[in-house]
Parts: C-alpha cells; structure tokens; sequence
C-alpha cells in the first residue's frame, strides 16, 4: 500500500489510527510505502523533513506518528523536543547533520512524489494506491480493509 500524505493533513492524522490496526491485521502481506504530496506551507515541509531525517537515522515510524499527532500545532511545535527525548547522541549527532545538509534531495524526493500523484490524478492527501486500486480521501477502516482483501484474492 502506497499512502500520498502531507503532515498538515487532518485526515491523515485521521486515517494512521487504522492504518495501524490494517498493519498489525496484515502485517504477512502489507507493505506501507509513504510518498509525500505536502502543502507548501511551511510547517508542512519541515515536517516532512524531519520526518525524512528521521527516516536515515532509523527513526521513521515513531517520529511519523509523533508528527501527525501534532497536526493542529505543527506551527509552535519545537522539533528539538522530540531531540531531547533520546539519550542517545549518535541519533541526536545524525539528524543534526541531516537537518543542517543541503536541501535539495529534501525537495527532489517531494518532486518525484508530486510526479507520481499528478500521474495519478490524484487531488489531495490522505491518497492510497493498493495492487494498482485507487482510494483517494479517507474512507474508513471498513473500506480500507475491504480493499486490502480484494488486493490480496487477486
């Protein structure tokens, strides 16, 4: 499964409580890949950068969830909070350099992911594209899941 997300998105943040409950259901057959279709607020691509510098540090799935769970306050939430919450300098030392490099891989990775949601057609954020099925907004965990079955019987 394929999700096109923004970090500003309220329905994002809406949708990963069942993505979750579908990943645990389906962890045998369900593979998640995150592609980035951010606003261009502000907030909305340091989010995506923090969570893209978290990723190469080995950290994505718990600052994904710490970052849509601030959603509605991405704009006075303080990224070195999350920081001061590991112990573990190494991590701390590999985010720095991440954040302080250049951004341009940042904003190739957004362009090749805008791409590929312009391809699609797609409009907006949450997007999912499972076994080539296109579900566009978040339906709900029954439609989720429904769809997940019918990718898997094919």
């Amino acid at each position: 499964m394929v999700e096109f997300i923004d970090y500003a998105c309220q329905a994002c943040k809406d949708a990963e409580a069942d993505l979750e409950l579908l990943r645990d259901r389906y962890s045998a057959d369900l593979l998640m890949v995150y592609r980035y279709l951010p606003t261009t607020s502000a907030e909305s691509l340091e989010a995506f950068r923090f969570v893209e510098c978290a990723a190469r540090i080995g950290r994505f799935s718990e600052v994904h969830k710490a970052v849509l769970a601030h959603v509605d306050s991405l704009s006075t939430w303080n990224w070195a909070d999350w920081l001061s919450g590991t112990s573990d300098e190494s991590v701390r030392a590999a985010y720095m350099e991440c954040v302080e490099t250049d951004i341009a891989p940042h904003i190739a990775a957004i362009h090749r992911d805008t791409i590929a949601a312009n391809e699609l057609g797609l409009r907006g954020t949450p997007s999912f594209l499972i076994n080539n099925m296109l579900v566009e907004g978040h339906p709900g965990l029954a439609t989720l899941d429904e769809v997940i079955r019918i990718a898997l019987h094919r």
